[in-house]
């Protein structure tokens, strides 16, 4: 089965231009610089930052990538700028390790966020470390409220969430949504999330990894209607996952199915 990590959806769901994710995206921005490691936001975040304001949607977290591959004494370690400029801002910050993911849970007040990074063996990163090299030469920088931040490129995001489509598509059995406009289709995505909610600790992980499919699909229609995927590079980027997984037919016929061009 695909391991990942369960995201706890009871926490505050917030937009891109909300002042505890700027302010998530400012501690990552003096950690980078403080350590000299380039990296980039990542996730619906990410994809929020390509769109117009007016399809921002809300996320519980902010996912970034830093070139890094450290056990969790390293990753707290360089993380203490992001930790301290949070509570020079008045957070309170609480570190966990999940399965797959280094998390800083911020609060403050009754508001509340994740801060999120993918855990790498030393092993994995070796593995990946070309293509890690390849996205961060390819981020794009971008600015919101007077702050700049680099942000994994279009194409890079798109393939990621292919990628965890597919998993969850075969191993949790979970069926595409039909192509239908992204309004209805975000009401639909709206129900399945205040079922999850409804539920509470008795959430199974299929339906789990069936909204966060439906979000990864929501966000590449999005990415493909406003601004549309760069063929060259994405062709590009395709080669490092078809040397690892032989999916690439399911990745095209992917991006068919929901009408998304390569130009």
């Amino acid at each position: 089965m695909v391991i990942f990590s369960m995201k706890d959806y009871r926490l505050k769901s917030h937009k891109l231009g909300d002042k505890i994710v700027l302010d998530g995206i400012e501690a990552i921005n003096k950690l980078q610089h403080e350590n000299k490691l380039p990296g980039f936001i990542s996730g619906g975040m990410a994809v929020s930052s390509y769109l117009p304001v007016e399809n921002h949607r809300e996320t519980i977290d902010l996912d970034y990538t830093l070139f890094f591959n450290g056990g969790v004494v390293d990753y707290k370690k360089i993380t203490e700028p992001l930790v301290k400029i949070l509570i020079e801002k008045n957070y309170s910050v609480e570190y966990k390790k999940k399965g797959t993911t280094h998390d800083y849970i911020i609060k403050r007040n009754e508001d509340s966020f994740l801060i999120q990074h993918s855990r790498r063996s030393p092993k994995n990163f070796m593995k990946n470390k070309k293509s890690l090299e390849r996205e961060i030469s390819n981020r794009r920088i971008m600015s919101d409220k007077d702050l700049s931040y680099a942000v994994l490129s279009p194409e890079d995001l798109v393939l990621h969430k292919l990628n965890r489509i597919l998993k969850f598509n075969s191993e949790y059995n979970v069926a595409f949504p039909k192509n239908i406009p992204q309004e209805d289709f975000k009401k639909q995505i709206e129900s399945l999330k205040e079922e999850v909610l409804n539920l509470k600790d008795s959430v199974g992980p299929r339906m789990v990894a069936k909204l966060r499919l439906f979000y990864d699909i929501f966000d590449i229609k999005s990415l493909g209607k406003s601004i549309g995927l760069n063929k060259n590079y994405f062709e590009e980027a395709l080669k490092d996952w078809i040397g690892q997984n032989k999916i690439s037919n399911d990745f095209v016929n992917t991006l068919d199915k929901y009408e998304i061009r390569l130009d």
